[in-house]
C-alpha cells in the first residue's frame, strides 16, 4: 500500500512537472509572439540633407510595448556602401549589411540608439525596410528613412574662379555688376583682377598687392543652364559621371553665392530625376528656403539625359526670359544651341558658356 502511494506521489511529480514546463513553453511561445508583434522601430537620419564627405547620424528607435521584457534583439538592415556606417558587419561596393543589436528591452520601454555614419557620395539614399530578429522569429517592418546628399564643396581656388565669372563685366545692357561703394573683404591679388580694384594702402602695408573685395549689385536675376547631352563627342562612362559632378559642383556653389545675397536664381537642366522626371525646371525666385531647396533636387539627379537640351531651353525663350545673365555649362555647342544663345541675347540677357571638361577644377 505504502509502495503504490509512493509510486502515485511520484507520478504526480512527474505530471506536474511536465506540465509545468509544457506551459513554460506554451506561455514563451504566446510571450514571443505577442511581443514581436507588439514591437514598435523606427529610423531617421539626424539631418535632411548633408553635402559630400560630411558625417551624418543614423538614428534608431525600438520599443516594447508588451507586458514581457525581450532579450537579444537584433534588427538587421540593408544600405547602400555610399553612406558608410561605422560598425557594418560586412561591405561590398554596393551595399553594407548592418546589424544592430538590443540586449535587453523592459515592458513599455523606448531604447534610442544611434550610429556614426558619413555620406559619400552625391544622391538620394532611402531605407524602406528592416528584419527583426528575436528569439528564432522574424519581423520584417517598414522603416523610411531618406538622406539627400548635396554635391559637396568646390576647394578655395575653384570658388575664386567662380567668383570671377559672377563678378564679370557683362556685354550686354547691365551697366556693372559689383557695387565700388561697398566692400566686403580684402584679399590678395590673383590673375584676372582688375588693376583699379587694388587696395594700395593695404598693399604698402602688407608689402604685397592685396585688392579689395566688392559686394555684387542688388536685383541680379541669374538663370543657370546644365546640359547632361555630350553631343557627337565620345566620352567614357566614368569620365562623363566625374565632369557631369564637377560641373554640379560649380553650379552649387554658384546657386549659393548668389541666393546668399539675395539675387534671383533659377536652374534648368535635361537630367533624369529619381522620380522619372525627364529635366529638372526652378525658377527664379529669392525664398529663404530656395538654395536647401535646390540642393535637395540636384542630389536626386541622376546621370543620364533625358529631354533634349534644346526643348529646355525653349521653355525659357517661350516665356520671354529677360533680363538675366545667363550661364550655360556644357559639353559642346552646335547650331541649334548657338542659335537659341542668339535668340537670349536678342531678348536682353547675357550669356556666358562655361564648357564641361578636363580643365574644370575640382
Amino acid at each position: 500500500m505504502e509502495y503504490t502511494r509512493f509510486i502515485i506521489f511520484l507520478l504526480t511529480i512527474v505530471f506536474v512537472f511536465f506540465g509545468l514546463i509544457i506551459l513554460a513553453f506554451i506561455l514563451y511561445h504566446v510571450a514571443k509572439t505577442v511581443s514581436i508583434k507588439r514591437l514598435g522601430y523606427k529610423r531617421y537620419f539626424s539631418k535632411e540633407g548633408v553635402y559630400a564627405n560630411e558625417p551624418v547620424e543614423l538614428i534608431e528607435e525600438l520599443s516594447n510595448h508588451s507586458i514581457f521584457p525581450m532579450f537579444l534583439v537584433d534588427v538587421e538592415t540593408h544600405i547602400t556602401s555610399q553612406i558608410f556606417l561605422k560598425g557594418a558587419v560586412a561591405r561590398d561596393e554596393v551595399n553594407q549589411y548592418f546589424i544592430s543589436r538590443f540586449s535587453f528591452i523592459p515592458p513599455f520601454t523606448s531604447i534610442t540608439r544611434t550610429h556614426e555614419a558619413k555620406a559619400l557620395k552625391r544622391g538620394f539614399y532611402q531605407l524602406e525596410s528592416a528584419r527583426i530578429h528575436f528569439a528564432k522569429m522574424e519581423l520584417d517592418v517598414s522603416s523610411v528613412a531618406s538622406l539627400h546628399v548635396y554635391p559637396k564643396p568646390v576647394s578655395i581656388e575653384t570658388a575664386r574662379s567662380l567668383n570671377k565669372i559672377l563678378q564679370y563685366d557683362s556685354p550686354s545692357h547691365f551697366p556693372i555688376l559689383t557695387d565700388p561703394f561697398l566692400v566686403r573683404g580684402i584679399r590678395e591679388f590673383a590673375t584676372g583682377d582688375r588693376l583699379h580694384n587694388i587696395n594700395f594702402k593695404a598693399s604698402a602695408r602688407h608689402q604685397k598687392f592685396l585688392v579689395n573685395e566688392t559686394e555684387y549689385l542688388l536685383g541680379r536675376r541669374l538663370q543657370i543652364y546644365l546640359n547632361f547631352q555630350v553631343g557627337e563627342k565620345m566620352i567614357r562612362l566614368s569620365d562623363y559621371n566625374y565632369y557631369m559632378e564637377q560641373a554640379l559642383e560649380h553650379i552649387a556653389y554658384l546657386i549659393y553665392e548668389a541666393s546668399s545675397h539675395g539675387y534671383e536664381v533659377g536652374f534648368s537642366c535635361n537630367a533624369r530625376m529619381v522620380n522619372g522626371d525627364h529635366y529638372l525646371r526652378f525658377k527664379k525666385n529669392n525664398s529663404p528656403d530656395y538654395y536647401t531647396s535646390l540642393l535637395s533636387m540636384l542630389s536626386e539627379i541622376r546621370m543620364v539625359a533625358g529631354n533634349s537640351f534644346a526643348s529646355i531651353i525653349n521653355m525659357d525663350l517661350k516665356e520671354g526670359i529677360c533680363d538675366s545673365e545667363i550661364f550655360l555649362f556644357s559639353f559642346y555647342l552646335d547650331d541649334v544651341i548657338s542659335d537659341q544663345i542668339s535668340s537670349l541675347r536678342q531678348m536682353g540677357n547675357s550669356l556666358e558658356f562655361i564648357p564641361i571638361n578636363e580643365h574644370m577644377q575640382a
